[in-house]
């Protein structure tokens, strides 16, 4: 193990652990030791983990395994665990490369729990505080926009407030991308949810409102609001949630929307609550792109005819020129078949139940 040196990027520490003997030795120390409470060899097998502990481990791969074993530890041994938890994780004062993949190990292998995101607190303020690429445990897992997907987690579901310092640092320190990306990761998370509760939405929404908010305030960090799009994805966030948030987010910047942005038929589906706001939306999203792009593609073939009909249909006659003006724009640049696609919504032929169909 000590001898092993890895080639090109190698494998990550908790990788090596499965393929090397010693980890997996240790390993087994944990689960022997955690398998129940009145284990007669509990003891003898921390005894065991705390020697191991004191070698030296130049890959880190014992270190992913106690990461990997933490929840184990907690519900089992929370003395052995709270006795040695700075060796292990560090302290706000400060985290080691061996401790970082301890607690990067830990939140990539478990799904965020308030008794964890407790423990870990200190330790996610001193790695927040690092101020460079943290070392992962788990390779799968950017370590940073975990520690923020924790944070937001531990908001929306109404265990710590916006004042909470692991929250307040994240998202003060960390970078506009890694922000963003915690917050799209929320958000993909709810929208492949089978259910996602009232309180926690609106949660969720405030959050969002708030980094809004701070985008006006800081147009630099416009990153940030990257992952709004999946709250338009599914059907866990109504339209007159997501719509006027996705609006404000692209008059901030529309460059935030990439050609992941596939999200026509929804908009169209919106437009019949709120032509106007859904008008707006399109524009944006389509402001400045070139007509083969996707984002494009899909506006015009699943929302452009459904939008601008509802617009024109809505009795708001300033609304009725806007949209009006509008479809004769897009048809001078090339789209020679609007106007007849727009009359046959108008007329119900096209909608957006049909496009969602």
């Amino acid at each position: 193990y000590d001898s092993y040196t890895p080639s090109g990027d190698g494998w990550d520490p908790l990788t090596i652990s499965i393929n090397w003997q010693w980890p997996g030795r240790v390993r087994g120390l944990i689960l022997a030791a955690t398998r129940s409470a009145e284990s007669p060899w509990k003891s003898e097998a921390l005894k065991a983990v705390e020697s191991e502990l004191a070698r030296p481990d130049r890959h880190g791969a014992v270190r992913a395994v106690l990461g990997e074993g933490f929840g184990r530890l907690l519900n089992h041994a929370p003395e052995w665990l709270n006795a040695h938890l700075e060796d292990l994780i560090g302290s706000e004062s400060g985290i080691s490369v061996d401790q970082q993949i301890v607690l990067t190990t830990a939140m990539a292998t478990h799904h965020y729990h308030r008794d964890l995101f407790n423990l870990l607190s200190p330790s996610m303020v001193a790695a927040i505080g690092v101020g460079g690429p943290l070392t992962a445990g788990w390779r799968e897992s950017d370590p940073l926009p975990r520690i923020g997907e924790w944070a937001i987690n531990s908001v929306i579901y109404g265990y710590k407030t916006t004042d909470d310092l692991v929250v307040r640092t994240f998202f003060a320190s960390a970078s506009p991308e890694a922000r963003g990306e915690a917050m799209g990761k929320i958000a993909w998370g709810f929208f492949r949810a089978e259910k996602v509760d009232d309180s926690i939405r609106e949660r969720f929404g405030e959050l969002w409102d708030s980094r809004i908010q701070h985008v006006r305030e800081h147009p630099e960090d416009s990153k940030e609001l990257n992952g709004i799009y999946w709250l338009a994805k599914g059907d866990k966030f109504p339209p007159d949630w997501w719509l006027p948030r996705l609006r404000d987010s692209l008059e901030l910047d529309p460059t935030i929307a990439s050609e992941r942005y596939m999200i026509g038929k929804e908009i169209a589906h919106a437009s019949t609550d709120d032509p106007s706001t859904a008008l707006a939306v399109m524009k944006l999203l389509l402001s400045g792109r070139a007509e083969a792009g996707m984002v494009s593609f899909d506006l015009s073939r699943n929302a452009v005819p459904v939008v601008l009909a509802n617009a024109i249909a809505s009795g708001d006659s300033a609304l009725k020129r806007d949209a009006e003006a509008y479809m004769n724009e897009l048809g001078a640049k090339g789209n020679l078949t609007l106007e007849s696609e727009v009359t046959a919504a108008l007329k119900g032929d096209i909608t957006a139940e049909a496009l969602e169909d």
